[in-house]
């Protein structure tokens, strides 16, 4: 005569009993009631690579590529180098770092990197080379970066306690 759910008096029509439904949407409600918003996609920023040595954070940035070399730096986004740089880093947080096949990019070491407590990617393409010796780097333990590319990243010592992981 069907399956029996110790709360209902008739016949059940269904192949499977009422509190598998029960506990499958008490689960969804729980497991959507837990999720947090995803981050929203970094900012690509481009380099200026025709003008002289300038801060990390100073408007030396563009959001096309091309010119003109006047954004400046958003925390969090990510950093193109389309052509040989030369930088120097201050306080701020980071996305990923590309440097493009070939390019060779110098960041003098200054302030402290943060990913924001994330992993970040840092790509150097092949001939490419990354000389960013010494930099302190945030000591939150959910820090990390991937290096992909075949190109070098020099990344010397660190100058504090980093605790996070890195995946070469």
């Amino acid at each position: 005569d069907g399956i029996r759910d110790r709360d209902v008096t008739g016949v059940q029509t269904c192949a499977l009993p009422i509190w598998f439904f029960r506990f499958v949407a008490r689960c969804a409600a729980t497991l959507i009631g837990s999720v947090t918003a995803v981050a929203p996609a970094q900012t690509n920023l481009y380099w200026n690579t025709t003008g002289p040595a300038a801060s990390w954070t100073s408007s030396n940035w563009s959001a096309s590529g091309p010119a003109p070399f006047a954004t400046a730096w958003s925390p969090g986004a990510s950093a193109h180098f389309t052509s040989a740089s030369r930088v120097t880093f201050a306080t701020t947080t980071i996305g990923d770092v590309v440097v493009d096949p070939g390019v060779a990019v110098t960041v003098t070491a200054g302030g402290t990197v943060s990913t924001g407590g994330a992993v970040r990617t840092i790509e150097v393409g092949s001939e490419g080379s990354l000389t960013w010796t010494n930099q302190a780097v945030s000591n939150n333990s959910a820090t990390g970066f991937i290096k992909t590319g075949a190109g070098t990243w020099s990344i010397g010592a660190q100058p504090n306690a980093y605790s996070g992981g890195f995946t070469l």
